[in-house]
C-alpha cells in the first residue's frame, strides 16, 4: 500500500520548468504555463539533458507517464512518497477522483498542515477506499513526524458543493465554502459510503447545508462519523439534513449567523439516525431549534452530555405516526446540571422534573398524546438495575404519582426484562399490566403511601407498579414504565426498588 504527499504550499515552491536549461537526474519541476484545474503535476528528470530552447513540452499528465523534452526525459511523480514534500500534489482530488485516482484502496495520504487549496467549482471526492481497506488521509506537520491540523480546501464559486463518496478516514481538514450563493455538502449521494472526519470541520458563508446520506430508499449502507468536528455557519438557513446515519462525538456549532434549525430531515429516504455526544451547542440560543420533527420520516436522534444555549428550543413540530422519529436529549443543558432529559415520540414526551420527586433528586414526567394506547404506549427509557439473586423470588417496584386520576393496569404498567432461564441468557418478560386486552377487566394499580413531594398537584394520587419473579441468572434488570392512557401526565421515580 502506497503513501502519497499533498501540500499546496510545497507544490508552489517547486521550481517551474525553464527553457534551454541543463537538468540532471533527480531534478523536479512543475509546469511553467498555468495548467488547468486539477492538472497540476510534478515531473522528475530520469534522463539528463538540456530542455527545449524555447517551447515548454506538452506534458504527459498520467501517473508515471514520461515526457520527451529535447534531450531531457521527464517522468510524472506527483505526490510520490519517494520524493516527499519535494513533489507534493497541490490538489486533494488527485487522490480521490474515482477510477482515475492516483491512490488505491488502503493507501495513505499525508497532507501538510499548511495545505490551503482553492477550487472554483464543485468538488467531488470519490475515494478509492473500500469498507475493508479505506483510504487514510492525515494532516501532518512539516517534519512529517506528528499529526497536525490546519489544512483546508475552499470553494469560491458562485454556488457550489462538496460531494464525499467512498470509504475514507480524514484527519485534520477544514472544508470551507465561501460561495455567495451558499455551499452544499453531500455525503454518500452516489453510492455506499463511510467517511470519518476527525479534528476538522466545515466553515460556510451564505445559505449552506450538509446532507448525510441520500434521499432514496434504495440507497443504504451509508455512515458518516464526525469526531471533534466544528460546524461554522453564516446564515439563518441551511443546517444539517439527515437522510442517513451520522455519529458526532465532540465538537461544536459556531458562526456569525446560525441556522434557525440545526437538524432537519426529509419525507422520504432510508431514515434519519443521529447519535451525538459531548457537543458544545451553546451558540444556539433564543429563536433557534435543534431538531425539526415535522416530517414523516422514521429515525432515531440522540443528544447526550451536550452543552446547550440557555433558551434554545430542543424540538419543533410534531411526529405524525408510530413509525416516525424518536428524539432524545439526555444530560444536555446550559447550566451545571446532570439530569436534564427530554424525549419525544408519537405517543408523547418525557422530561425531567425537579419539584415533584420521591427517592431520586429528579423524576421523569411522562405526558402522553391523544395517540397513546395499549398497542403503542409511551415508554420510559430502560431503568437498569443489576441483580445478583438467582433461584429466589424478587419484587421490583416503580413508584408513580399523578394529579387526580386512579390509573388501571390497562392504562399504566411496569415491564421488567430479566434472565429467567438457567441454561442460556435469553430474556424473559413480565409486567403488571392487564393480561387479556380484549376480554379482561381492568383493575386499579396498587395505591401507595410513599413520600412524594407533590407541590403543584391539586389532588395527588400515588400508586406503585410492581412485579414479582424468580431470576435464574445474574444480570441486569431492564425496567420500563408504559403509559397507555391518552392525554395523561404521570411522574415516575427513576430509583427502582428491588426487594
Amino acid at each position: 500500500m502506497a503513501t502519497w504527499y499533498l501540500a499546496s504550499n510545497k507544490y508552489s515552491a517547486i521550481a517551474q520548468w525553464a527553457a534551454n536549461t541543463a537538468y540532471v537526474v533527480g531534478d523536479i519541476v512543475r509546469q511553467l504555463a498555468a495548467p488547468g484545474l486539477n492538472n497540476e503535476r510534478a515531473f522528475r528528470v530520469t534522463t539528463a539533458g538540456t530542455s527545449h530552447l524555447t517551447t515548454e513540452p506538452t506534458w504527459t499528465l498520467t501517473k508515471a507517464g514520461t515526457t520527451n523534452d529535447n534531450t531531457v526525459v521527464w517522468t510524472e511523480v506527483t505526490g510520490n512518497s519517494a520524493y516527499g514534500w519535494n513533489a507534493a500534489s497541490p490538489r486533494q482530488r488527485l487522490f480521490m477522483s474515482g477510477g482515475s485516482s492516483w491512490a488505491a484502496a488502503g493507501d495513505t495520504v499525508k497532507r501538510h498542515a499548511s495545505h490551503a487549496e482553492t477550487q472554483t467549482t464543485q468538488v467531488t471526492y470519490s475515494s478509492p477506499g473500500t469498507a475493508a481497506s479505506p483510504l487514510f488521509v492525515y494532516t501532518v506537520n512539516d517534519a512529517d513526524t506528528a499529526l497536525s491540523t490546519g489544512a483546508s480546501v475552499s470553494i469560491a464559486g458562485g454556488s457550489d458543493s462538496y460531494d464525499f463518496d467512498g470509504f475514507t478516514y480524514d484527519y485534520g481538514m477544514t472544508y470551507i465554502g465561501t460561495a455567495a450563493g451558499g455551499t452544499v455538502v453531500r455525503y454518500g449521494s452516489a453510492g455506499t459510503n463511510w467517511w470519518k472526519l476527525v479534528s476538522g470541520g466545515f466553515t460556510f458563508s451564505g445559505n449552506s447545508s450538509i446532507t448525510i446520506g441520500a434521499n432514496a430508499s434504495s440507497l443504504d449502507d451509508r455512515l458518516v462519523e464526525w469526531e471533534n468536528v466544528v460546524l461554522s455557519f453564516n446564515s439563518t438557513a441551511g443546517g444539517v439534513t439527515l437522510d442517513g446515519y451520522l455519529t458526532w462525538k465532540g465538537g461544536s456549532v459556531t458562526g456569525a449567523t446560525l441556522p434557525n434549525t440545526l437538524i432537519s430531515n426529509v419525507t422520504t429516504g432510508p431514515g434519519a439516525f443521529l447519535y451525538a455526544y459531548g457537543l458544545n451547542l451553546s451558540a444556539l440560543g433564543s429563536g433557534k431549534t435543534i431538531v425539526a420533527q415535522q416530517h414523516g420520516q422514521m429515525g432515531d436522534i440522540l443528544f447526550e452530555n451536550c452543552k446547550l444555549g440557555a433558551s434554545v428550543a430542543l424540538t419543533s413540530g410534531t411526529i405524525p405516526g408510530q413509525g416516525g422519529l424518536r428524539v432524545r436529549f439526555v444530560n444536555c443543558d446550559s447550566a451545571a446540571t446532570n439530569y436534564r432529559y427530554q424525549g419525544s415520540e408519537y405517543s408523547g414526551t418525557i422530561t425531567h422534573e425537579t419539584t415533584i420527586v420521591l427517592l431520586a433528586a429528579t423524576s421523569r414526567k411522562m405526558v402522553s398524546t391523544s395517540g397513546s394506547k395499549f398497542s403503542h404506549p409511551l415508554i420510559l427509557d430502560d431503568i437498569v438495575v443489576f441483580n445478583n439473586v438467582t433461584g429466589s423470588a424478587i419484587t421490583v417496584t416503580a413508584e408513580i404519582v399523578n394529579d387526580g386520576l386512579t390509573l388501571t393496569d390497562a392504562e399504566v404498567w411496569l415491564e421488567v426484562e430479566y434472565l429467567g432461564t438457567s441454561g442460556f441468557p435469553i430474556s424473559t418478560f413480565i409486567n403488571d399490566g392487564l393480561a387479556d386486552r380484549l376480554y379482561g377487566t381492568p383493575a386499579n394499580q396498587t395505591s401507595s403511601s410513599s413520600g412524594w413531594v407533590t407541590t403543584g398537584l391539586g389532588s395527588p394520587v400515588k400508586q406503585k407498579l410492581e412485579v414479582t419473579f424468580t431470576p435464574q441468572l445474574a444480570g441486569v434488570l431492564k425496567c420500563r414504565v408504559m403509559l397507555a392512557r391518552a392525554s395523561t401526565t404521570i411522574y415516575v421515580d427513576p430509583q427502582i426498588v428491588v426487594s
